[in-house]
């Protein structure tokens, strides 16, 4: 209703309880809601003129998956970026969460199926 009123604001309201939903459905776990929920995100965002990225990922998640996806370690990583190993590691546990993947690998995956890399 937002986007069809399409009023002053309308589309950062919008966009906000997209963000809500998406990370509810998340935590439920229903992949196919979740997909539709991020497909309308980055519609949002081309919208409002601002850059989403696919599942809800931050810039620093995005430099860390990219890392991770040509075989660099937790340390590794954590001394390019100048971070603790153990924010990569809460870094990369966040990746695999909003990607829903198991291991560094899928993860790797997704980040190329969704032209991340």
């Amino acid at each position: 209703m937002l986007l069809q009123r399409n009023g002053h604001g309308d589309i950062e309201k919008a966009s906000e309880m997209v963000k809500e939903a998406i990370e509810i459905t998340s935590r439920v776990g229903t992949p196919p809601l979740l997909k539709k929920l991020e497909t309308l995100n980055v519609e949002l965002a081309k919208r409002s003129g601002r850059n989403v990225l696919p599942a809800g990922l931050s810039k620093r998640e995005l430099e860390v998956l990219k890392l991770a996806s040509i075989g660099m370690t937790n340390s590794q990583i954590a001394d390019e970026l100048f971070i603790s190993t153990y924010t990569v590691v809460r870094h990369v546990s966040n990746i695999m969460s909003k990607a829903q993947v198991s291991s560094r690998t899928e993860a790797g995956l997704w980040a190329e199926r969704n032209d991340l890399l």
